[in-house]
């Protein structure tokens, strides 16, 4: 049966449909009287909409929680955003971001079927001389957002260009930014250090070494001026 009703109804406890469709034409609020979209919580403590799965006990959260909005997964499960109906973003369960990659591999993976598709593009639009930066950071400090300072010979990035081999990437080339001296406040001397893999061999070596002097060395480690 259908029962139409017009104007507004107050409803304090529950609702129990045993059977049937609850069909509202206008909007509902849950802790407010004057609901301003299709439905609007209103609590003091963190309030929340969540929605279960219970084929495998998938649980997505949307939460407005003090002073952030949360959107995401509450059990052990990846989330996902979509785009026409295709998942254009996916996180693990541990905070691994997927553009394009389902499963992915690092902090960040982006994955495509063209180069276009896996491009990425930092574009700056200022009316100066300042360009669009990637910028790597290293600190042996532990905890994020904290410093204790490098040592010589530290990693402080890297960039490395990787094939696949048919069963595995394995990396062909890679250029690397090294501590290159002794550190200290507002003094970072460093190195860069070009590296190729040859044929038949498992890793990269060192082909070109700048250091912090500027000077160059192809195939030494130690140029002299």
């Amino acid at each position: 049966d259908v029962h139409n009703m017009t104007g507004s109804l107050n409803v304090s406890g529950a609702i129990n449909l045993n059977n049937g469709d609850l069909i509202v034409t206008d909007n509902i609020g849950i802790g407010t009287d004057s609901p301003d979209s299709q439905l609007h919580v209103v609590a003091a403590g963190s309030p929340s909409i969540r929605v279960t799965d219970t084929t495998n006990t998938v649980t997505g959260k949307f939460q407005a929680d003090n002073s952030v909005g949360k959107v995401g997964t509450q059990t052990n499960h990846s989330f996902q955003l979509f785009s026409n109906n295709t998942t254009a973003l996916t996180i693990d369960t541990s905070q691994k971001v997927g553009i394009g990659a389902s499963s992915p591999t690092g902090k960040l993976s982006i994955a495509g079927a063209s180069g276009v598709q896996s491009n990425i593009y930092v574009d700056n639009h200022a009316g100066d001389q300042d360009s669009a930066n990637f910028i790597f950071r290293k600190s042996r400090n532990t905890s994020i957002g904290s410093h204790t300072v490098v040592q010589d010979d530290d990693d402080l990035g890297s960039i490395l260009f990787q094939g696949s081999d048919g069963n595995s990437y394995e990396t062909g080339a890679q250029i690397v930014a090294e501590v290159d001296g002794t550190p200290g406040d507002g003094d970072m001397p460093g190195r860069l250090v070009f590296k190729t893999t040859a044929d038949g061999a498992s890793s990269a070596s060192e082909r070109i070494r700048i250091t912090n002097a500027g000077l160059v060395g192809i195939g030494t480690g130690a140029p002299q001026a």
